[in-house]
């Protein structure tokens, strides 16, 4: 199975011109699966107008799924809540997660409403095998909870996030430690550069910039939690390959998950 971890910079509330964006990055891009950051097409924004999806938004990433034949999973908001989106080969909208744990520290819990629950969904390959995927979006991944829970019937978790380059390292050892613990493969896809351009961060101060820069670090990490592909700093439309059957391998050598007492 291919995936393909889409990193780059939304255009800051410009929803039209960061589809322009993602269609230039994925013109020539082949894969099963691709997963493009929190708030795809707007950044992580309180602009609640701005970041809401409308039907063109919607219209543009089933016939994204449509025309690669692929998975598309994308961070964007409907209703107040800030979701990741899932489509199937055939365009349609497969799965629907609101991320559930809001990051008060920005106010992120003034503007959207959580979710109140999770449930995870299949993709199938190629070649017929069905993979359980457990979804999370950015601030999830602090809370191993949400992970475990999901552990039994999900064999990759997928991160979208708007990630700030101050705690980079935070996002590098979180993800590896989700992959270490649920012995399960994670994706996570974390947006790159600035929000802001230079003179509004000037303005904002050393409080505002260290919010608005993002070092991308997408990663994606094997059932030991072995990276597999690092996609730096660089925009771009990275790809690499997976074997779904290394999770119950590594799960029956390793029989970790069968001591769980929660």
């Amino acid at each position: 199975m291919k995936i393909v971890l889409v990193q780059f910079a939304p255009a800051r509330d410009g929803r039209a011109a960061s589809r322009q964006r993602v269609a230039t990055l994925l013109s020539e891009a082949q894969g099963d699966w691709f997963v493009l950051p929190e708030m795809a097409l707007s950044g992580f924004s309180m602009n609640l107008g701005a970041a809401s999806w409308g039907d063109e938004d919607f219209a543009f990433f089933a016939g994204l799924s449509q025309r690669k034949q692929a998975y598309v999973t994308v961070g964007g908001v409907r209703k107040g809540r800030n979701c990741a989106f899932t489509f199937d080969p055939k365009g349609e909208l497969i799965s629907t997660y609101e991320k559930r744990h809001l990051f008060s520290i920005s106010g992120e819990d003034k503007t959207y409403k959580a979710g109140d629950g999770v449930e995870g969904f299949e993709l199938e390959t190629r070649t017929g095998t069905r993979l359980g995927v457990g979804p999370s979006v950015c601030y999830d991944l602090r809370f191993p909870y949400h992970y475990w829970k999901q552990a039994p019937g999900a064999g990759i978790f997928f991160v979208i996030a708007a990630w700030p380059r101050s705690r980079r390292e935070h996002w590098r050892s979180l993800l590896a430690a989700r992959a270490i613990e649920n012995q399960a493969f994670v994706v996570g896809v974390n947006r790159t550069r600035d929000s802001y351009p230079a003179k509004e961060r000037d303005r904002l101060g050393d409080s505002g910039e260290s919010e608005t820069e993002y070092a991308g670090d997408s990663l994606l990490l094997d059932p030991r939690g072995r990276i597999l592909l690092d996609c730096g700093e660089a925009e771009g439309a990275f790809a690499a390959e997976i074997d779904p059957a290394e999770v119950a391998a590594w799960r029956n050598r390793f029989g970790a998950m069968a001591d769980r007492l929660e």
